[in-house]
């Protein structure tokens, strides 16, 4: 059958219409006529096109009225269902009909305000097949048309009810009907307008599965509001008047498909039998019109029951969760939902308990009896306490799964029901396990850290803090809420604050680079420094809320760095001090040798020879003060020998006494077996002497002063802690006294030269640098402790020998005479030196060649035939005097050597690093000292 078959009227009205157009007006467009382009797709009887290809449908009726009150002209576009919306997205047509509201499709699409006509979905399958419900779509194959929205609600469905459908998109309704009759589909989504054509159901039937009303309107391209509210305002006009243009498509299309003509004569019968039948009427009216007004609300009420029934067993239906209806413990109903959570038949729960291993394990997770616990639970909600809980269920192919139970009583007919839902909670289950797990590594990963993790809430309080806070001495949950602040050091607590306080009013993070380091208070009252990282914690809307941080205690590394400053600072001085001292010895020299050559003169007056007597004097004073800056700055020449400290401070003890006064108890512990150390006696006696004064001078009202030996190990984390100490076995020198103690500003400055506490006049300042200098120039290291009113202990670690002691040398006595007639060169960059030397030693009968540089005195070697004794300083321009001994020995072998030196280079620092056959001058010397030296290792060299 045609299009024009079926709607026989319409078509000959619509062909009488286009004729008229035809002769009334021309082809062209009207002046002023705005074209409108709407898309056209088969959906009889709303829209279609009839056997000549003409638009036909209440749509086309409904436009062509508001087209001529808008003046506009109608150009169809034809196309599928979803070319025609793609085409709308796109601009490419500008209104469709006949188009379901939802809210994806107004994110893309402009819609009319006011809904045209009410809808609602449909399925349709074979003559022979049957379908009740939703569930019977299950493994089926659904046609439905491509872009429409009962392909997204299709999809939706299937996702909830966990069913496995094909969802089969067709091009237009003909096509799916098609797939429908040829096997292609086993049923088909049609529109309730579409559906109950005749002409469209040939071989197939409806169902009972009607779902998703909607309402339909006009739809335009984004942009396109002014079109849509043209069209809202003629609806809104058409439907106010039931005889519009919008009621008469309705009664041609929708509402009356087929008109029926009445015969005339029949009416004049008619009207005569009315009226012998209104006097029998009229007796019974009064009668009727109660029991009809009874029997209206009673209709009235059963529609409203139906009504709330179908509703709520929509519901049923539909839930997603489980739902049981129970009379004491037998299941009387499930929902659809039920049968597709536990993978069984209706009848295999209904007339069933809640008992038995095919819905619950034997024992749930909490090794209770289920059937025990499931009365329980049945009991108790049967008496009016609502229960809700978890469970753990069993699928009938024996899967478990978790489940979330909750139980009310109802009332039902007047008797008392149950209402059981159950959810599926397994993934929630699964993922509350992994949040736990996940916990559980976060937990264990805070505990393993060394530093201390915590988080502050918008006000600075501690909102968590990790267990590694206990090493300070607190409890994590006894910080809980206290303000972070509380716990920093006091002269901290404000700077930090305040940084914090404007990160979170600011919202800006830290640079990523910068740590914040300040001091924390442990529970006892210690005091230690932490570096910090904080970051912002933010909420949802990027909000800063907090912050989170990690502390790490860096008190250790802050001493090391202190200790690493304050030895480069000695080290620097040192040099200074090295350079001055090599300088000041060479005038030394000079000043003290023409001292003691005027006071030989016995020509002098006895006023001259006092005078130069007081600059021998002043020379020696200076001299003294000299080695002392030398000793601090490690720059002096040692003798070290294998010593035992217990046997240097027996001999020192009796004089130390005399040197403290007897207001002072002297004690001193020597352990026994002590290993023994190499050093430097001489230098080691000044330290005890320096020690025991500094100790002296701090107790002026008496006290007691204690010397104290120990073997010690120190180990690798005494080592890490104290700049510059290897770990191994030391001997330990104690001295501590119960003076007034020193604080931690005086403790860090007590090394440097020319620093001292007392008052002008009483003390240099030198004296504990020098203990500085000769402890570590003997590898040794030297700590202090002190505190105000707790006096002051100095420890001193040398490393121990596993050498027997050196035997004490003997001074040699002074040589007969220093005169002599070999050969010397002397080497000196100092004139003023240089002119003394050679005037000392020629004085007494030496052939004496000088020179003012290595490269001279190896040229004057070179050409000179015997030289007896080579006599040179040890720092000069260009070459020291260790290399020149090396070059001058090739081509004088025989010849002695004597090394001369305000201060040595560091490759001499140590006595032993000297060549054998070389013999040390240390400046400044007399020229009683130079001639006897000189004449020593002249005759060390040739004994005859």
């Amino acid at each position: 059958m045609g299009k024009a078959d079926r709607y026989p009227a319409a078509a000959g009205l619509l062909k009488t219409m286009l004729a008229c157009i035809i002769v009334a007006f021309p082809a062209a467009a009207r002046a002023g006529e705005q074209v409108v382009r709407v898309g056209m797709y088969e959906n009889a009887p709303k829209i279609f096109t009839d056997d000549t290809d003409a638009p036909q449908g209440f749509f086309v009726d409904v436009l062509a009225y508001v087209a001529a009150q808008e003046d506009w002209r109608i150009e169809y576009v034809p196309g599928t269902w979803a070319q025609c919306l793609e085409r709308l997205k796109d601009g490419h047509i500008d209104l469709m009909p006949d188009v379901a509201y939802s809210e994806k499709r107004a994110a893309t699409y402009e819609f009319g305000k006011i809904p045209i006509l009410a809808d609602w979905l449909q399925l349709y399958c074979r003559e022979e097949d049957r379908y009740d419900s939703i569930l019977d779509l299950a493994d089926r194959n659904i046609a439905v048309l491509r872009g429409s929205i009962q392909q997204d609600v299709l999809n939706e469905l299937v996702c909830k009810f966990d069913m496995k459908c094909k969802i089969l998109p067709a091009d237009s309704y003909e096509t799916a009907l098609e797939m429908i009759r040829d096997g292609r589909a086993d049923v088909v989504t049609l529109n309730r307008f579409y559906g109950v054509d005749p002409a469209h159901r040939r071989g197939i039937r409806e169902t009972n599965v009607i779902f998703h009303p909607t309402l339909l309107h006009f739809a335009a391209t984004k942009g396109r509001r002014t079109l849509l509210n043209s069209v809202d305002d003629r609806l809104a006009q058409m439907k106010a008047d039931r005889e519009s243009a919008y009621y008469k498509a309705l009664d041609r299309w929708i509402e009356t498909p087929g008109r029926t003509t009445m015969p005339e004569w029949l009416m004049p019968a008619v009207g005569i039998g009315l009226g012998l039948l209104v006097l029998a009427a009229a007796g019974n009216f009064l009668l009727k019109w109660q029991v009809n007004r009874r029997t209206a609300r009673l209709v009235e009420a059963q529609q409203a029951l139906r009504s709330s029934e179908e509703k709520y067993r929509s519901l049923f239906e539909i839930a997603g969760d489980s739902i049981f209806l129970m009379c004491d413990d037998i299941f009387i109903d499930c929902n659809p939902a039920t049968l597709s959570m536990f993978g069984c038949e209706r009848d295999q729960i209904v007339g069933q308990p809640p008992y038995g291993t095919h819905f619950s394990p034997p024992r749930q997770p909490d090794g209770r009896d289920s059937t025990e616990k499931a009365r329980e639970k049945i009991g108790l909600a049967l008496s009016g306490q609502p229960q809700t809980f978890e469970w753990a269920h069993i699928r009938f192919d024996g899967t478990p799964f978790d489940a979330e139970v909750s139980l009310n009583r109802f009332a039902l007919a007047g008797e008392k029901r149950l209402l059981a839902i159950v959810r599926d909670i397994t993934d929630r289950t699964a993922a509350a396990e992994k949040l736990r797990r996940s916990e559980e590594q976060y937990r264990v990963l805070l505990s393993n850290l060394d530093d201390i993790v915590y988080m502050l809430d918008a006000e600075g309080r501690i909102s968590f803090v990790s267990d590694r806070v206990r090493k300070y001495g607190y409890e994590p949950d006894a910080l809980l809420s206290r303000h972070f602040g509380a716990i920093i050091f006091p002269e901290d607590a404000d700077r930090i604050m305040k940084v914090a306080a404007e990160q979170l009013m600011t919202g800006r993070e830290l640079p990523e680079e910068r740590r914040t380091e300040f001091r924390v208070m442990a529970a006892d009252g210690r005091v230690r420094w932490v570096e910090e990282r904080g970051h912002l914690v933010h909420d949802a809307l990027g909000n800063a809320v907090g912050i989170s941080g990690v502390l790490r205690d860096v008190t250790e590394q802050k001493s090391l760095e202190e200790q690493f400053r304050q030895a480069q600072k000695m080290e620097a001085i040192g040099r200074l001090a090295g350079g001055v001292a090599h300088d000041f010895n060479n005038l030394l020299t000079v000043i003290l040798g023409y001292s003691e050559i005027l006071l030989r003169d016995s020509g002098q007056p006895d006023i001259t020879r006092r005078r130069v007597d007081g600059i021998r004097q002043s020379a020696e004073r200076a001299s003294s003060l000299v080695r002392q800056l030398l000793a601090f700055s490690r720059k002096q020449v040692l003798k070290p020998r294998i010593i035992n400290l217990n046997a240097v401070i027996s001999e020192l003890e009796k004089m130390l006494q005399r040197l403290i006064g007897e207001h002072i108890e002297l004690s001193t512990v020597k352990a026994p077996q002590l290993p023994q150390v190499k050093a430097d006696p001489a230098q080691v006696e000044q330290v005890i002497m320096n020690l025991v004064v500094n100790s002296r001078d701090a107790m002026p009202d008496g006290g007691k002063l204690t010397i104290r030996t120990e073997a010690v190990d120190l180990d690798a984390d005494y080592a890490a802690a104290h700049a510059g100490v290897n770990p191994g076995t030391h001997v330990m020198l104690a001295v501590s006294d119960t003076g007034h103690g020193m604080d931690s500003d005086t403790v860090g400055k007590i090394f440097e030269p020319f620093y001292t506490t007392k008052e002008v006049g009483q003390g240099t300042g030198l004296g504990l640098s020098t203990v500085h200098g000769i402890v570590t120039q003997s590898g040794g290291h030297i700590w202090v402790y002190s505190e105000p009113g707790r006096g002051t202990t100095f420890k001193i670690y040398f490393p121990s020998v596993d050498l027997a002691a050196d035997a004490a040398v003997k001074t040699p006595p002074p040589a007969e005479t220093a005169a002599g007639t070999e050969t010397i060169l002397v080497v000196e960059d100092e004139s003023n030196v240089r002119e003394l030397i050679q005037a000392v030693l020629c004085e007494r009968g030496y052939s004496v060649l000088t020179a003012a540089s290595p490269q001279e005195a190896l040229a004057l070697a070179e050409h000179t035939v015997r030289i007896d004794l080579l006599l040179t300083d040890v720092i000069m321009p260009g070459m020291n005097g260790l290399l020149l001994f090396t070059r001058f020995r090739e081509m004088h072998p025989e010849a002695a050597t004597i090394f001369m030196s305000g201060y040595t280079d560091e490759m001499l620092v140590h006595r032993d690093e000297i060549p054998p056959e070389a013999v040390f001058l240390e400046k400044p010397f007399t020229p009683t000292s130079l001639a006897r030296r000189v004449r020593e290792v002249l005759d060390e060299r040739n004994p005859s």
